[in-house]
C-alpha cells in the first residue's frame, strides 16, 4: 500500500510537469486556530493526497519552510519580535509558493501560524500576535502570483475555550474547571470579534474567510467547507476517505458520525 501510495503521488507530480504553468493560481492558508480540528483537517486531505486531482496539492505539516514558519511565530514574544521576523516571513512563505508553482490549487494549513497556543509560552491574550505575523505571510505568498485567501474555523467561544482548558490540563482531568478565573488566568477576551477584527484589518480586502466549526461538523465531513474553498467539487470532497478523531478533548467526539467510516 505503501508503495502504491508513493507512486500515484509520483505520478500526479509528474502530470504537473508535463503540463504548462497555470496562468492562475490560489493558495488558502489555514491558520486554525488551536482546538477547531485543523490536526483531523490536515491529517484527512494529507491521507488522500495520492487521490486528488494532478492540480491540487497540501504542504506536508513537515515541510521544512512550513516548519520554519511555525516556528518564528511560535517564538515570537512581543511586537518588537514580530516586527524583527516579518522580513523572514515573507521570504521563507515566498519561497515556499514559488515551491508550487506548478499546483493551480494550494492548501497550507498550520494552526501555529497564529503563534503559541493561548497558556503556553507565557504570552497573554487570544494570539495578540497574529495580526503582525500573518499579514506578513500572505503578502509573501501573494508576491509569488497567487491569489491568497485565509481560511480561519469560529467556534462558539465559550466551547472553544472549555476545550482549551481540557487540552492544557490533560493530564489531569479531575481538576476543576472555573471560566472565568481560567480566562483571567491566560487573558482571554469574552470573544472573537475584537481578533478578527484586527485581522482583517491588516490584511488586504477580501483575504480573510472565517467559517463556522459547528457548521462545518453538522455538514458531515470537519473540513468541508475549506476544501470546497480550495476548488474541490462536492463529488471529490464526497470521497475523501474519513480518519479517526485526532487530539479530541471531548469524549462525545469520538462518537460523532462525521468519523463513521
Amino acid at each position: 500500500m505503501r508503495h502504491l501510495r508513493r507512486n500515484r503521488v509520483l505520478r500526479r507530480q509528474l502530470l504537473r510537469w508535463l503540463q504548462p504553468r497555470p496562468t492562475t493560481r490560489r493558495i488558502v492558508l489555514h491558520i486554525g486556530p488551536h482546538k477547531t480540528g485543523s490536526t483531523y483537517i490536515q491529517r484527512t486531505i494529507e491521507a488522500n493526497r495520492p487521490n486528488l486531482p494532478a492540480n491540487f496539492e497540501t504542504v506536508s505539516r513537515h515541510d521544512r519552510r512550513l516548519q520554519r514558519l511555525k516556528t518564528l511565530t511560535s517564538d515570537a514574544r512581543n511586537a518588537r519580535d514580530a516586527a524583527r521576523i516579518a522580513p523572514q516571513l515573507t521570504k521563507i512563505a515566498n519561497g515556499l509558493a514559488r515551491r508550487f508553482g506548478r499546483v493551480e490549487h494550494l492548501l497550507i494549513s498550520h494552526e501555529d501560524l497564529c503563534g503559541p497556543m493561548p497558556g503556553r509560552a507565557g504570552i497573554l491574550g487570544l494570539y495578540p500576535l497574529a495580526h503582525l505575523m500573518i499579514p506578513a505571510i500572505v503578502k509573501g505568498l501573494a508576491q509569488s502570483g497567487a491569489q491568497v485567501q485565509l481560511v480561519f474555523y469560529k467556534r462558539e467561544f465559550s466551547d472553544w475555550r472549555t476545550s482549551l482548558y481540557r487540552y492544557l490540563f490533560r493530564d489531569n482531568p479531575e481538576r476543576g474547571y472555573h471560566p472565568r478565573r481560567f480566562a483571567e488566568r491566560v487573558g482571554l477576551p469574552p470573544g472573537w470579534p475584537e481578533f478578527i477584527k484586527a485581522l482583517r484589518l491588516a490584511l488586504p480586502e477580501d483575504t480573510l474567510n472565517v467559517v463556522s466549526y459547528e457548521e462545518d461538523r453538522e455538514s458531515g465531513l470537519l473540513g468541508r467547507a475549506l476544501f470546497a474553498r480550495l476548488g474541490l467539487t462536492d463529488a471529490e470532497i464526497e470521497a475523501l476517505h474519513r480518519l479517526p478523531p485526532q487530539n479530541v478533548s471531548r469524549p462525545e467526539t469520538l462518537h460523532d458520525h462525521q468519523f463513521r467510516q
